[in-house]
């Protein structure tokens, strides 16, 4: 590993812990030695925000990590560039995930239940997103909070992904639908 990956990792950790003493917080940062971060990559925390990057994992330049809930990367996954993970509440990525570029997983949503209150006052709505082992997405693809996504499953470019997927399909479409099994 190059030495300027192994300092990228020893910096986040250090910024995590001084920015937990200053600010009175609990957040967690988890890195494998094994991982790759590239350049330009970008993680904040919440209070108790917390991020897990398991062996092997590779993240590719300009990807974002909005970590006020969990963030769970999985053994061997890649993370490709300028893809945004905003997690107020938990994503996790089982292992062997392939995540092409300029992808969204967003696990909240404003509520608009107050009538006369500007949307960016409105409670914040937390959610989950689960993905499962060896899950391909394409690029372009937003992924929505409370969302479950098998194993064995492949996510056509420019999906909008906003319910459950099973096992062992292929989905493509706004919003994404099954169109066939990975393997019959």
């Amino acid at each position: 590993m190059k030495i300027v990956e192994k300092i990228r990792k020893i910096h986040l950790q250090l910024t995590v812990l001084i920015d937990n003493k200053l600010k009175k917080k609990s957040s967690v940062a988890e890195i494998s030695p094994s991982c790759r971060l590239q350049k330009g990559v970008v993680i904040s925390f919440g209070k108790k925000g917390a991020l897990h990057f398991r062996n092997n994992v590779k993240v590719k330049v300009g990807s974002v990590f909005e970590c006020q809930g969990i963030i769970d990367i999985g053994d061997g996954s890649v993370v490709g560039v300028y893809n945004w993970f905003q997690a107020a509440g938990r994503i996790t990525l089982g292992r062997n995930v392939i995540i092409g570029s300029h992808c969204n997983f967003i696990a909240s949503s404003h509520s608009f239940s107050e009538k006369g209150k500007d949307f960016k006052y409105q409670p914040l709505n937390k959610g989950d997103i689960e993905i499962g082992n060896n899950v391909w997405i394409g690029s372009h693809v937003t992924i929505l909070n409370n969302v479950k996504i098998g194993d064995d499953v492949i996510i056509g470019a420019h999906s909008l992904v906003n319910s459950d997927i099973p096992s062992n399909s292929i989905v493509v479409g706004s919003p994404a639908r099954v169109i066939k099994k990975v393997w019959e």
